[in-house]
């Protein structure tokens, strides 16, 4: 079966209920399961260990830090290499071992960001943190993203603070003695298989209560603000523009003049629905998505039979819309064009589950070429059973 991401992640709360009522709202969230293996099926420790001992992860993805301060790549590198022994002698010694954009290592990763991405449409970032005992690597802070945590071994202290910034901006950083920082308002113990929800701008501060590992899986959403910075660019790019115009300041200035400057720029709603377009498939086009398989796939090709057996890739995010009377089915950078007849054929080979040709309501010659297309651009995968 396809795992959906709202099956682990969220349960017991239903995605929509959780966008409506939390995401939407920007509302913490801790849902608690007294289940600490939970998430074992997902991601487990033995990888984790594999990426911190076994793999050679450059130093722009990992980083140490110990009372909150970041220890510089001098005390666990060696050249330009991670020095693994220095790395783990650290670590015994107090320091935070923090993996960045590790998905770029892990297939099991890569799983866990597409499906937050198909999930919320944003791209996302995830990082671990392996942290001792009553250690903790920052000081109290505001993210600019909402962030997910996902507690993997052990348990964590989140103390949660007053604070005046409310959504901060993509650009903005909180800056450590400068920004306020109120009093606490509570604090939350996250144990192992617990998920956390935490909204950005919201103050915050984790301690290790026992030894800790948790994802933090960053969602960057996407604001009006750039969606209308994009509608700006695009308007002043053409010939004539009001945008190009001059602004007299030894003129008088009055509101009326304000005004109808800037209704002509925010009443072209067409304009702005290009740019919302344009950044929502930026967007997509910045989603993780797994190929792994294909090339396997491609070189051992052969026609299907009424025997084969076909399933939806884990970790993919794609598309189907309605093009003048045609589906397009957007997929990456690929993009295929089927009768609308097709649509419930194409529903069965995209539900996540197992199919077969019989499984599909269509021409024989329609089954083939559906089957074959959507193997060749790395959507679906034959079924192991029926692989060599």
């Amino acid at each position: 079966m396809h795992k959906q991401i709202d099956s682990y992640i969220l349960n017991p709360i239903k995605v929509n209920d959780f966008i409506n009522n939390h995401w939407d709202n920007h509302q913490l969230i801790h849902i608690q399961r007294e289940l600490p293996d939970y998430f074992n099926s997902v991601i487990n420790i033995e990888e984790i260990d594999r990426l911190v001992c076994g793999s050679r992860i450059p130093p722009t993805n990992i980083n140490l830090a110990q009372n909150n301060d970041p220890l510089p790549l001098s005390s666990f590198c060696s050249g330009d290499l991670v020095d693994h022994m220095k790395v783990l002698a650290l670590h015994r010694r107090g320091a935070t071992i923090i993996l960045r954009s590790i998905e770029q290592w892990s297939p099991a990763f890569l799983l866990i960001r597409s499906e937050f991405e198909r999930l919320f449409g944003f791209e996302a970032q995830i990082n671990v943190y392996l942290t001792p005992a009553s250690e903790k690597s920052t000081p109290p802070h505001w993210d600019t993203h909402d962030l997910f945590v996902l507690q993997i071994s052990g348990s964590k202290v989140w103390r949660i603070f007053e604070g005046n910034r409310t959504l901060p901006l993509e650009h903005e950083r909180f800056k450590i003695k400068e920004d306020f920082v109120g009093k606490m308002k509570g604090e939350y113990l996250i144990k192992a298989g617990d998920t956390f929800f935490l909204p950005r701008g919201v103050i915050h501060e984790p301690v290790a209560a026992t030894y800790s590992i948790h994802i933090s899986i960053g969602i960057r959403s996407v604001r009006w603000l750039e969606v209308c910075q994009e509608a700006l660019e695009n308007l002043a790019s053409e010939d004539g523009s009001i945008l190009r115009e001059t602004i007299n300041f030894n003129q008088a200035i009055n509101n009326e003049m304000i005004k109808n400057t800037i209704s002509k720029i925010i009443s072209n709603v067409d304009q702005l629905k290009l740019s919302l377009n344009q950044i929502n498939s930026s967007q997509k086009y910045k989603h993780c998505q797994n190929y792994i398989g294909t090339l396997k796939s491609n070189i051992n090709s052969c026609l299907p039979t009424d025997e084969s057996r076909y399933q939806l890739r884990e970790g993919v995010n794609y598309s189907i819309t309605d093009v003048l009377n045609k589906l397009e089915l957007v997929f990456g950078n690929e993009k295929i064009l089927l009768p609308q007849s097709m649509l419930p054929a194409l529903e069965i080979a995209l539900n996540g589950k197992p199919f077969n040709l019989r499984d599909l309501s269509i021409q024989d010659y329609e089954k083939t070429a559906l089957c074959v297309a959507l193997v060749q651009i790395g959507l679906i995968k034959e079924c192991a059973s029926q692989l060599s």
